[in-house]
Parts: C-alpha cells; structure tokens; sequence
C-alpha cells in the first residue's frame, strides 16, 4: 500500500508541474494608452460598465484580443476586479501580436489503487459563520457624454477621410455699397427739397451653404479643402415727403454673391471639439439698382461687376456623434477679407430712353458736392475715374466681406 502510493505522488507532481508550465507560458501582450482616458469594460462593448481608467501614457497588459477588444490585467482594486477590456482605438500594441497554439495538457497515467476500507470521518467541527459583507458598489451606465467621446474617438482613428456638408447664415460688413444708397437718397432729397420717409436699411445679412473635405494628418490634427457660396440683397421703397402733389420716390437694391475656396487646419483639443484657422479665395459680385422718380421724370441705373481676392478664416466647431461614422456638426467662423478692383456695366434708363445706354468700367465710390456744400457718398460703374465738377475722394470701391457666421450641417467619416 505504501509503496504504491510512493509511486503515484511523482507522477501527479510531474503532471502538475507540466500543466502548470502550459499555463503560464502564454504571451503577454503590452499595451500602450494613446487616448487622453481609456475606459476599461467589464464586457467588450460600449455600453458595459466601466471598472477602471487608465491616462494617456499608461502601459497596460493583455492577455488576449477579441474582435477589437483587449482583455488586460490590471491590479485588484477595492471591487476585486482584476481583469477588463478596452477598445482598440484607445491603446497602441507595442509589439506583434503573438498568435499561439492552445498547448495541450499532458496526459499522466495513474495505476490503479487497491480499494481500502473507508474509515468513518472524524465529525465535523462547527465553522464560523462569516460576517456579511456590503456588495460592491455597481458603476453606473456611462454618459452620453462619455458614448459619444468614445464613439468619436473610435471613428476618428480608422477615418482618414471626412466630408462635411452645411448651411448657414452670416453677417457681412460689406461697405461702400451700403454707403453709396444711403448717399443717394441723401442727394436726391436735397435736389427736391424734400426730405425722404426714412432711412434705408443696410445690407448686412446673408445665406450661405458649402462643402469641404478632411484629410487626417495627425491623430488630432486635419487638413481640410472646401467651397461655399455667399449671397446677400436687400430692398429699399423710400417715399419723399412735402406739400408738392408730384410723387417722388426711390427704390434701391444692393446686393452681392461671394465664392470663397479655402484651405483649413483644424485641431482637435478634445475628441469631439476643433479650432481651425485658414486661409481662401473669394470670387465675388456685386450689384446694384437705383430707380429715382419724380412725376414723369425717371432715372434708373443697374450696373454688375466681379472680382477676386484672398481673405482669412478662422472658427470653433462641435461634433455630436450620430453613429459610427455619421456625426452633427455645429461652427462658428469669422472672416477677413476686403475686395476691389470690381470691373463690369452699368445701363442707364430714363424717361425718353428706347434702349439702355451701356457704360463698360470700373465699380467707383466718390462723393458729390452740392450747392448746398453738402458731400455725399455714390458708387456707380463708370468707365474713367470720375472728375466732373463737384466730384471728390474718386477711388475704386470695395466690398468688405468681413463678418461672422454660424454653420450646421452632417459630415461622414470615410
């Protein structure tokens, strides 16, 4: 009896030593976390709870991947929790991972053991019951807030490519044009002696819808081309008071369109937050319409003109994740950028006139100097610098597109 005893206590030590072995011989994988906070789950899906956060720089332990989840070894905390899984897009793998074979476990061969007569068991001692304990506090569901940084950060490490759709509108400066009809009915108050029922309303306020698309430089950092139109008018009636009987009025149009295509960096502070700052090409034109009537007496002048110059941009955006690669996105921009150089033709109508009288030149702003030493501010196409009598400050006119808009729209991640 003893001495087969002696013979099987080897062979099970042997077998356990083997088994053992197998165990512990499984690759280790290192892990290094690249997001500002990697969350680590208890199931390999966003929505399980959260048992551990670990910062950017943190070398974690893995002992296998699953799908595009790592199950990492982590010290035992105060829930007991020593193991967990974090997302791919959030660690960076410091080496290969190692794809090994399951080692089998040996197989040992017992001999046979003689039965022997059971003896009764001692009886059994009473054992302490143990105190009760308080469960583990369970972590609450994660955030939308937390969702929506992790989705987008996933998105945003496997998407290179973005594309960004929008619609919007702004406030524009625009300059000359706005003085040059308030100038006008100035003038032609003064001329009748009659002052006009108001003051015209500016031009200010526009639509504005385009396009752009990202490319991925850096992990927070993006490089974006894009286009939008800009189109701004804005109509003015304005009825000359006073005890003649003879109607006098003027109606006056200004208006401009701007196609700016520029390039943009955008940084990513957070995952879901970016500046961005850039530089574009405006293609504008701008219009205008005057028509003056007093009785029978009619002048009417409708003149077009283009140009082009560069300008600056820069803006604030938010991105609210709708999906894996579907996102909201929300921005606030300003621009800088003054054009002139406007070239085009102005026609001139008036009470005995058949046909227009086209005037091909230059969009010029200058101010007219009345008898009653009032100057007052016009911009009209002409095709020579004006010099006539009563004419100061000629210079070419410009269109000042600086201003501010708000834009919203869906961009997809490719």
């Amino acid at each position: 009896m003893e001495y087969r005893a002696t013979r099987i206590l080897p062979i099970a030590f042997l077998g356990f030593i083997l088994a053992a072995a197998a165990a512990f011989g499984s690759p280790v994988i290192k892990l290094k976390v690249t997001a500002e906070i990697a969350n680590v789950r208890v199931k390999p899906f966003i929505g399980s709870n959260i048992v551990r956060q670990f910062p950017e720089g943190t070398v974690l332990e893995a002992e296998r991947k699953e799908g595009e989840w790592f199950l990492v070894k982590m010290e035992p905390d105060e829930t007991g929790t020593i193991s967990g899984y974090v997302h791919e897009s959030l660690v960076l793998a410091l080496e290969d991972i190692p794809i090994t074979e399951p080692v089998p476990a040996p197989v040992v061969e017992i001999p046979p053991v003689e039965e022997v007569e059971k003896e009764e068991p001692p009886p059994a001692k009473a054992v302490p019951r143990p105190k009760a304990t308080q469960p583990a506090p369970v972590e609450p569901p994660p955030s939308v807030y937390e969702a929506t940084r992790e989705i987008m950060a996933a998105a945003a490490a496997e998407s290179p490519v973005s594309l960004f759709l929008w619609g919007g509108g702004g406030i524009t400066a625009v300059g000359d044009l706005n003085d040059g009809i308030q100038g006008l009915a100035d003038f032609y108050a003064d001329q009748i002696h009659r002052p006009a029922g108001g003051e015209t309303a500016p031009l200010r306020t526009g639509l504005q819808y385009g396009g752009e698309i990202g490319f991925k430089l850096l992990p927070r950092l993006r490089l974006s081309v894009g286009a939008e139109f800009l189109r701004a008018s804005k109509k003015n009636v304005l009825a000359f008071a006073g005890d003649s009987e003879i109607p006098s009025d003027l109606t006056v149009k200004p208006s401009f369109s701007a196609i700016p295509v520029h390039l943009t960096l955008a940084y990513y502070p957070l995952d879901f937050l970016y500046l961005k700052a850039g530089a574009g090409y405006f293609f504008t034109r701008a219009e205008y319409r005057y028509v003056f009537t007093h009785g029978d007496i009619l002048r009417d002048w409708e003149g077009e003109a283009t140009a082009s110059g560069a300008g600056f941009l820069a803006g604030i955006g938010l991105d609210l994740s709708l999906g894996r690669y579907f996102c909201l996105t929300a921005e606030a921009s300003g621009r800088y950028a003054k054009i002139s150089g406007f070239s085009g033709t102005n026609a001139y109508r008036d009470e005995i006139s058949t046909e227009p009288y086209l005037e091909t030149g230059t969009l010029y702003a200058f101010d007219v100097r009345t008898t009653s030493r009032t100057a007052y501010p016009l911009v009209f196409i002409r095709n020579g610098k004006p010099f006539e009598s009563g004419v100061e400050n000629a210079r070419e006119a410009r269109l000042d597109l600086t201003g501010l808009s708000v834009r919203i729209g869906l961009k997809y991640r490719f």
